[in-house]
């Protein structure tokens, strides 16, 4: 995540992510399984945790911030990624503009 684990504001949306799981049927340990990674907008260990991610085989991840998601792209092209948190994905390169 692009924020420190003991930032309050991760307690919050952490909080909120495992209610909407939770109330669609996800339950922690049961048929879910989260790994967090806490990057705090650090380029470095963005690096340091896109590859340790990518060996556990998840079946998706999730990214929180535009940092983290340009490592994981450039680690993988085939395990599927969620981002949220990027200003502009288009134009930081992390997707395409598709025209009709």
């Amino acid at each position: 995540m692009n924020i420190a684990e003991n930032d309050p504001e991760a307690a919050v949306q952490l909080s909120a992510l495992m209610q909407t799981l939770k109330d669609r049927g996800w339950i922690l340990d049961t048929n879910i399984q989260i790994d967090y990674r806490w990057a705090a907008d650090d380029s470095q260990l963005y690096r340091r945790y896109a590859p340790e991610l990518i060996a556990l085989a998840p079946n998706v991840i999730l990214v929180v911030g535009g940092t983290g998601t340009g490592e994981l792209q450039r680690a993988t092209s085939t395990i599927p990624f969620v981002f949220v948190g990027t200003t502009d994905p288009v134009k930081g390169g992390l997707i395409a503009l598709a025209t009709w």
